[in-house]
């Protein structure tokens, strides 16, 4: 149900334990700033630095499917190795995979690509999808690992949370789930430093998911201030997110 406290129904809050809005999770967005920060940043210089990748996204316009498909392979494996993790295995799905340009799926360790997103007009754009997917994956083999690492033991806590919250209407209460949450930055940092900051998601995420040039976060969560209540931490949000897009006005 809508909030009548002047919230956007976006960032409507149902299930509190899973969203990274809440303050209990503060613990987890501490985790996923030193540990998946750097990671972000060291994908996109391995990325940066591939011939392959650069060429690939410099025609992208004139690639075909498959050779599009093999270039989204190509840099999902690199960033799996990077981190030193075992890639998932892809696909192309053609047809509509769930209304998403992208789905990975834990039970078969394999990643769905929208047959669709390989028309894209933007490269970058299909970048930030596989990466996001395979993300996906490598939250799942956080979660299957015995850790001994306190930030990935909270991380692990708290993408198994994730699954308490269903699958919210609200694109916006989708976003801050905390697998998504992880995902959709991941994905769009990397893209966001490959194009130079060209690469705009604010359309499809929030603020909080999008990043500049240098792939710092445009609205990072943990500058909310602690004692904020989930009411209070919904309006700050909501208010940074208009203020970024143009909808305030001084």
């Amino acid at each position: 149900m809508p909030h009548d406290d002047g919230a956007h129904p976006s960032v409507e809050q149902a299930h509190a334990k899973a969203y990274v809005l809440t303050t209990p999770s503060r613990p987890f967005l501490e985790a996923l700033a030193r540990v998946a920060g750097p990671q972000r940043l060291a994908v996109a210089k391995r990325l940066q630095a591939d011939a392959t990748v650069k060429d690939g996204i410099a025609g992208w316009g004139l690639l075909d499917e498959a050779a599009a498909f093999k270039l989204l392979q190509y840099a999902g494996r690199q960033m799996c190795e990077e981190l030193g993790y075992e890639p998932p295995t892809m696909k192309v799905q053609p047809g509509v995979i769930a209304n998403r340009a992208g789905l990975y799926d834990d039970a078969s360790d394999t990643l769905a690509i929208n047959a669709e997103l390989l028309k894209t007009r933007s490269a970058y754009s299909a970048l930030a999808t596989v990466l996001h997917e395979v993300r996906h994956a490598i939250q799942h083999r956080i979660v299957a690992a015995t850790q001994t690492d306190n930030d990935l033991v909270t991380l692990a806590a708290g993408y198994k949370a994730r699954p308490a919250a269903g699958n919210p209407a609200a694109y916006g209460d989708y976003v801050h789930l905390t697998t998504e949450f992880d995902a959709f930055q991941f994905g769009n940092c990397v893209a966001s430093i490959l194009s130079k900051g060209k690469f705009d998601d604010t359309q499809f995420g929030t603020v909080d998911t999008h990043f500049d040039a240098k792939g710092l976060v445009i609205f990072d969560l943990l500058n909310l201030p602690a004692e904020l209540d989930l009411k209070g931490r919904i309006l700050a949000v909501n208010v940074a997110e208009a203020d970024a897009l143009g909808l305030i006005v001084n």
